[in-house]
């Protein structure tokens, strides 16, 4: 009797002290993510200031938020496939083999569904359908002047800005 209770005894510490175990690598491993969450949203800020180009000279940018838009995951394995076939290309040369951070203004409506669908090419009617004749009314076709072609995006976040509003950039704007 004395050795099943102290049996009993054994195991229920092991197991008290296997549930701090699990409790404490729990904590770590949140505290670890919120490490990695933290690098990254200051990595993302670093970024964006080095991007400045000095677009609006009149300005100055206070970063009150930010956040780094991953892909969702179908979109991200398309883009790795891609990219490792660039990777493979010889006939591109390094700098065009490299990834880099860029940046798309988007209004904040935008936002949450782009999130779940990712960035997807305009689907402008004036440059889909354009008027016959070829005469296309005036609007902001984009930098590459045909924007239903892909997804403007920039390295220098300063130059995406009038983007958001179609207007440029006015102190006060978030």
């Amino acid at each position: 009797q004395v050795r099943l209770e102290e049996e009993r005894r054994a195991r229920r510490q092991a197991y008290e002290s296997a549930l701090e175990s699990a409790r404490l690598l729990d904590a770590e491993k949140q505290a670890r993510r919120q490490a990695e969450q933290r690098y990254e949203e200051l990595e993302a800020k670093m970024h964006f200031m080095r991007s400045i180009t000095n677009t609006n000279p009149e300005l100055v940018f206070e970063v009150t938020a930010m956040r780094r838009v991953a892909p969702p995951a179908e979109l991200r394995r398309g883009f790795e496939e891609a990219a490792a076939a660039m990777e493979a290309r010889a006939d591109l040369a390094l700098p065009e083999k490299m990834r880099r951070m860029v940046f798309h203004t988007a209004p904040a409506d935008a936002l949450a569904r782009i999130e779940q669908e990712g960035m997807r090419p305009s689907k402008c009617r004036v440059c889909l359908e354009p008027s016959a004749g070829g005469v296309w009314p005036e609007h902001d076709a984009g930098f590459f002047g045909n924007h239903v072609q892909g997804v403007y995006v920039s390295k220098h976040a300063d130059y995406t800005f009038y983007y958001q509003r179609q207007r440029k950039v006015q102190p006060g704007d978030t």
